[in-house]
């Protein structure tokens, strides 16, 4: 237990770090990461999403909550700029939101903070049981902390956004401190070249 402690603590610390000056020199390039999977959980209208169901889009995928006080309004706010850098690229990308503090967050509660953003989110809720695993398949660490939060309690959690190609593969997993343009720059190397 002390070791996985050790762990999430080096996940947050990553999360937390100063904007590193060289983030905006790096090379777009894509990865395959071997994590993930399809999953089923419920969305902001009520409705089951299946992941394997969006074969053929793009999926920008992030894990936290609707009380959040700064990561996730700061990330969501982002991927939707990101969309509108793409511009017509934009199209068939989603943004999906897992919420990892199910008691809260019914969908009723996502859909009424999710429409303080713009573009295409999805917000998905289910039971603890349900979080847990699809947070196991993504490798994406969250705990409860009480911190004497105003809210009742924070939830730490894990504050990178996953890029899933059109097959649902993992291909890029983005710093809550990259830029729009950065972003997009990687999402591009998803669509199929132009004919010349």
């Amino acid at each position: 237990m002390k070791n996985l402690f050790i762990i999430f603590s080096v996940f947050l610390i990553l999360g937390c770090q100063k904007p590193n000056p060289a983030v905006g020199k790096k090379k777009a390039r894509l990865y395959d990461f071997k994590m993930g999977g399809d999953f089923s959980l419920t969305d902001q209208n009520g409705k089951e999403f299946r992941l394997n169901e969006h074969r053929g889009n793009i999926l920008l995928l992030f894990f936290g909550y609707t009380l959040c006080p700064d990561v996730c309004p700061t990330t969501l706010l982002k991927l939707s700029n990101t969309i509108k850098t793409l511009g017509t690229e934009g199209k068939n990308i989603e943004i999906v939101f897992v919420s990892v503090d199910p008691e809260r967050d019914t969908s009723k509660q996502l859909k009424k903070y999710l429409n303080n953003f713009e573009g295409n989110i999805i917000g998905l809720t289910g039971t603890q049981k349900d979080i847990a695993k699809v947070a196991r398949l993504y490798r994406a660490m969250y705990r409860k902390n009480f911190s004497g939060s105003a809210a009742g309690y924070l939830v730490d959690h894990y504050t990178r956004t996953f890029l899933i190609d059109q097959k649902g593969k993992v291909r890029y997993l983005f710093s809550h401190l990259e830029k729009p343009g950065f972003i997009a720059s990687v999402i591009r190397l998803l669509r199929p070249p132009k004919d010349s």
